[in-house]
C-alpha cells in the first residue's frame, strides 16, 4: 500500500459521496485534514500545486487518459498517486466496464508516472478483485533548465587529467601474406597444348565433303558450283569467292562471334573453310 508521511497534504478523488473510512484513515496517517474532490470537478486549476499526494477511487470510466494527464500536470514533482480500481482477470471477457491490471499500469506509464506498483487490495462478493496502483511523478519539471557552467567545469577537469591512450594496431589486410611464402608459377599451370595458338586457315577436307553436291578442286581449297546449284555459288565469280575471307577467323562459329560487317551474318555455323549451303 501507499505510504504517506506525517504532515503531507492529501486529497481523495471519488464519486459524488466521499468515502468516509478512507478519508479517516488518511487523516490518521498524515495528521492533517484530507480534502475531497469529485471526479467531475478534477482539473488543473483545482489540483495545481496544492497536494503532496492524491488518492483516487473509481473504474475505467473515471480513470481515463484525460484524468491521468490532468493529475500528472497538477501534482507537485515527486508527488505520489494511489489509484484504487477493480480489474478483471486475464480470461474474463464479460465485464466490459473493467480492464486488466496490465492495462492500468500501461496507461499510468504512458501518462508519465514512474515506479508503478500494483498491490491487491480486496475482493468483492462478485469475485472482482480491486488493486491499488501506486506510482510517482518524476522530480523534474516541464521546461526545467540546468546551467551549463557545471558542465563546463566537468569538461575542464577531465581535460586537466592526463589522458591515457592505449596504442591500437591498425588492422591492415596483407595481400601477399607471409613474405617467405612461395607463389605458384602461372606458366607451370599451362599444358603444352595451351601454348599452341589455334590456326583457322585450314584447307578444306575433300573427304569430309564426299556427300556434298559442291565440286571440290584437286588441291581441296576451292569448290565449284554443281549442275543444280541452289546455294548461289553458280552466280558468284572466282573473284567473289576469293574475296569472301574471314578477317577475324571466327566467322564459322556463328553470329555471336561475327563482326557487324561479316558477310556470313544470318547464316548458320559451319566448319572452317566450308561454304554454307541451304537445302531448299
Amino acid at each position: 500500500m501507499a505510504t504517506w508521511n506525517e504532515g503531507a497534504k492529501l486529497a481523495v478523488v471519488g464519486p459524488s459521496v466521499a468515502p468516509a473510512k478512507e478519508v479517516e484513515r488518511l487523516e490518521e496517517l498524515t495528521k492533517k485534514q484530507v480534502d475531497f474532490v469529485r471526479h467531475q470537478d478534477v482539473s488543473e486549476a483545482v489540483l495545481a500545486g496544492k497536494y503532496d499526494g492524491l488518492v483516487s477511487i473509481g473504474t475505467l470510466k473515471e480513470h481515463s487518459s484525460l484524468f491521468f494527464s490532468t493529475v500528472f500536470s497538477a501534482l507537485k514533482p515527486n508527488s505520489q498517486l494511489a489509484l484504487n480500481e477493480p480489474v478483471k482477470g486475464d480470461d474474463d471477457s464479460s465485464t466490459t466496464f473493467l480492464r486488466k491490471k496490465d492495462d492500468v499500469v500501461r496507461s499510468l506509464v504512458f501518462a508519465g508516472f514512474v515506479d508503478v506498483v500494483a498491490n491487491p487490495r480486496c475482493t468483492g462478493e462478485d469475485g472482482v478483485e480491486t488493486f491499488e496502483f501506486v506510482c510517482r511523478k518524476p522530480e523534474f519539471k516541464v521546461g526545467a533548465s540546468v546551467s551549463l557552467k557545471s558542465r563546463k567545469a566537468a569538461l575542464a577537469a577531465a581535460e586537466a587529467k592526463p589522458a591515457v591512450v592505449e596504442e591500437k594496431k591498425q588492422a591492415v589486410w596483407l595481400i601477399n601474406g607471409d613474405e617467405d611464402e612461395e607463389l605458384e608459377d602461372e606458366d607451370g599451370l599451362l599444358e603444352d597444348d595451351d601454348k599452341i595458338l589455334p590456326s583457322f586457315k585450314k584447307p578444306v577436307d575433300a573427304s569430309a565433303l564426299a556427300g556434298s553436291d559442291c565440286e571440290v578442286s584437286k588441291d581441296g581449297n576451292k569448290r565449284g558450283a554443281c549442275k543444280n546449284c541452289t546455294c548461289g555459288r553458280a552466280e558468284m565469280t572466282d573473284e567473289d569467292l576469293d574475296d569472301t575471307k574471314s578477317a577475324c577467323g571466327n566467322c564459322y562459329l556463328g553470329d555471336a562471334f561475327r563482326c557487324s560487317s561479316c558477310p556470313y551474318l544470318g547464316k548458320p555455323a559451319f566448319k572452317p573453310g566450308e561454304v554454307v549451303k541451304l537445302d531448299i
